[in-house]
């Protein structure tokens, strides 16, 4: 009876682990390289012909056992993942040595490749040096949000790279565009604007009164 308890309770422990794997982790997956100096940051694999890829974590505490407790957690925590990447991004010199590390330790791990890892590296490394903080903090994206209930956390997960910058300021264009007849007086309500509607933290839903854990990756989030 013990050897099936046991049986019973492996086979539940391999069930939660294989869930947990296929949800994803939003910092560490497979690939990613963590950037030394900088708690909870990694770099990405280049993608889409990206070479920047930075990704960050913050985690935020979680008072009370409501949707809104939640959401002021993810806040926090958004706020703290969002810190760490300027830190990164701001202190240039301490980003190129943590960015050569990463390269070293991408090379061990990848000998076919070490020259392409090398050349990838370099280029982000040119790129913090010629580049002012706030351009390359543009087109900051989220990537995933994770509720743990046992110790009363969420951990959001945001990035940044080539192509969220380059649709940043596509956006950007865009709406300065379009904010033009306003600014002169056009419009039939007189360039007095409309009411948005409520938006939840992030863009994640507030969730059931009773906090459980979960996590969530937004859609299509390695290709940011």
């Amino acid at each position: 009876m013990k050897k099936i308890g046991l049986t019973f309770l492996s086979m539940l422990l391999a069930t939660s682990v294989a869930m947990a794997q296929q949800e994803g982790e939003q910092v560490g997956a497979p690939g990613d390289i963590v950037l030394g100096g900088f708690p909870g940051c990694t770099v990405a694999p280049p993608k889409n012909n990206c070479d920047a890829r930075i990704k960050c974590r913050g985690v935020g505490r979680i008072f009370g056992n409501s949707g809104r407790s939640v959401q002021a957690a993810t806040k926090e925590a958004s706020m703290n993942a969002r810190n760490e990447l300027a830190r990164f991004y701001s202190t240039k010199q301490k980003a190129k040595e943590a960015l050569a590390n990463a390269s070293e330790a991408s090379a061990t791990t990848n000998a076919d490749g070490s020259e392409t890892v090398k050349e990838s590296f370099s280029r982000m490394q040119a790129e913090i040096s010629s580049s002012s903080a706030e351009a390359l903090l543009s087109g900051v994206v989220v990537l995933g949000r994770d509720i743990d209930a046992p110790s009363k956390t969420v951990t959001i997960t945001v990035g940044v790279s080539c192509k969220s910058q380059k649709a940043a300021r596509k956006s950007q264009v865009t709406a300065a565009k379009s904010a033009m007849p306003a600014s002169s007086g056009g419009g039939s309500n007189g360039g007095a604007s409309q009411p948005q509607p409520k938006q939840a933290a992030e863009g994640f839903k507030e969730g059931a009164m009773n906090i459980q854990s979960v996590r969530q990756r937004v859609k299509n989030a390695d290709d940011f």
